[in-house]
């Protein structure tokens, strides 16, 4: 076919293309024996629109970008990429305070605090903060001053409202009392509320206090409690 008739014949876009490399590029149809075109492309080559050249499409587009580089270099041509590569130093950096990640593992240090009545120096410990640092290396590790003065006492809080709720809204309360001596003879009593909800058992430790003087005192069944403003809490700790 002469240069003349190749730059007369129609080139076809490529359907379904998404580098916008394709933007220079397109196909020729196939034709028969009689050289009359046919609706399906000839995906042999890929035509150059700029110089009709043709270019071996292997079935991706790198031949294709070659093609452009040397021989149309002053020809626009950008890259619609939205995938990019990541860079080293978003791998390195920090996870942010408030970030929802942070905050989860936070709690969940927290958590870990007081379910298993470990002191707050544990987020000191060398061996705690290397077990963080290989689960997560981005996430940095609140201070010991942190957990004691804002991320503990709000967690208490929070926990103290939904008791709170919970104790209000029952229509009975019964309370129960533990008392014991430490190894230094020092006297101390929890008291525990136990209530229905939704057909459950729910029990909340609501105080534990050193007890001044003869351990069975139970007047310090009132110690705090008011705080809970919950009617039928304090009408059941009257009666004992």
């Amino acid at each position: 076919m002469s240069q003349q008739s190749q730059e007369t014949q129609t080139i076809f876009d490529f359907p379904g293309a998404k580098s916008s490399v394709w933007s220079h590029f397109g196909f020729y149809k196939k034709t028969t024996d009689g050289d009359r075109p046919t609706d399906e492309l000839d995906k042999t080559y890929a035509i150059c629109r700029q110089c009709h050249s043709k270019v071996k499409y292997i079935g991706n587009t790198t031949n294709l970008q070659s093609h452009i580089s040397k021989h149309h270099f002053t020809y626009p041509y950008k890259s619609h990429t939205t995938h990019t590569q990541p860079k080293l130093v978003d791998f390195m950096k920090k996870l942010p305070n408030n970030s929802p990640k942070a905050m989860v593992l936070t709690k969940a240090v927290a958590v870990h605090l007081f379910s298993d009545m470990r002191p707050i120096s544990t987020v000191e410990s060398s061996s705690f903060r290397e077990i963080l640092r290989e689960a997560e290396p981005k996430y940095t590790l609140p201070s010991r001053t942190s957990f004691r003065e804002s991320i503990l006492p709000k967690m208490y809080d929070d926990t103290r409202a939904k008791v709170k709720q919970e104790i209000t809204k029952a229509m009975d309360v019964s309370v129960t009392t533990d008392c014991w001596t430490s190894n230094v003879t020092q006297s101390y009593m929890t008291v525990t509320a136990h209530l229905m909800c939704n057909w459950q058992l729910q029990n909340f430790v609501l105080q534990t206090r050193e007890l001044p003087g003869v351990t069975g005192n139970f007047k310090i069944l009132f110690f705090k409690l008011e705080n809970y403003q919950a009617p039928t809490l304090l009408k059941t700790c009257m009666m004992l």
